[in-house]
């Protein structure tokens, strides 16, 4: 597992071409290149390439010239039903989205029978940690 921390779940990679420069596959060729350019940026910071899953492209004609702005972005995901529990190393999934705020408990009840102890302590529950690069997926770890 490489572990994406939470601060680092979005990028973006633009570019702005001439519209008479778009002939012949020269919009694929240059997807391709700001695909190599995003995972090059990861490679360097994580040493994994983007999780694909997170990839949007957006391809805009500039108001008024004769241009269009290519955009690919990589955003993480904020909920999920899927997780990776980095305590376990098991990919689990739960009936209801969690979220970058969410607290998994570890064991259903971790107080003794009878007792009604309202307070969780913080090594009973998983709490967010990051992305795993591998998989995109939300981490939740002690």
């Amino acid at each position: 597992m490489i572990l994406i921390p939470p601060t680092h779940g979005r990028a973006g990679v633009r570019r702005v071409v001439a519209r008479e420069l778009l002939v012949d596959n020269a919009e694929k060729r240059l997807r391709e290149r700001m695909l190599d350019e995003m995972n090059r940026l990861y490679r360097e910071e994580f040493g994994a390439d983007a999780p694909e899953a997170w990839l949007s492209w957006e391809s805009l004609p500039r108001d008024s010239t004769y241009e269009m702005e290519f955009r690919l972005s990589a955003e993480a995901p904020t909920r999920a039903r899927t997780y990776l529990d980095a305590l376990r190393g098991s990919v689990r999934t739960v009936p209801i989205a969690v979220t970058h705020e969410s607290r998994i408990p570890i064991v259903a009840n971790p107080y003794p029978y009878g007792t009604d102890n309202p307070f969780r302590r913080d090594d009973h529950v998983l709490t967010f940690a990051g992305w795993d690069a591998e998989t995109g997926l939300m981490v939740f770890d002690r």
